[in-house]
């Protein structure tokens, strides 16, 4: 009879750690869904102003998670490269490029939803779990 009671006691430890396996996996669902519905959000925000195909937008993976890679891509009627470097115009429409997405993604409340992290300098500065890259295609 001790048998007996050893094994419905491993049983119920088991169905207890299923249980817990499966609030944990549910929580994790539903973050990866809040993400992924914030991820759309920015990709449609983006589109009003780059248009869809000039917009994209990746969730991080692995240790990555929860971070966002927005890719933009602008038209370019100016010199890009000059001996391997940007060019004076390509910085500043990058820079510009970079300033506007920030400023569509406060305006619409989704800057708030970045994480957010410090950095190692000195003064520890605030920034959110974001990357903004600029891309150019030609005009001709």
């Amino acid at each position: 009879q001790e048998r007996v009671t050893e094994e419905s006691n491993e049983e119920t430890h088991e169905e207890e750690n299923k249980k817990e396996r499966a609030g944990e996996s549910q929580t994790e669902t539903k973050k990866e869904n809040l993400i992924a519905k914030r991820n759309r959000a920015i990709k449609k925000v983006l589109s009003k102003e780059f248009g869809r195909e000039n917009v994209r937008v990746r969730g991080g993976r692995g240790t990555a998670y929860g971070w966002v890679d927005v890719t933009v891509t602008i038209p370019a009627n100016f010199r890009i490269t000059d001996g391997g470097y940007y060019t004076q115009e390509a910085k500043e429409a990058m820079n510009q490029t970079q300033r506007r997405v920030i400023e569509i993604l406060k305006r619409e409340g989704l800057w708030e939803q970045l994480g957010i992290y410090y950095d190692d300098m000195p003064d520890a500065s605030e920034r959110r779990e974001i990357t903004i890259d600029v891309k150019f295609r030609e005009v001709c």
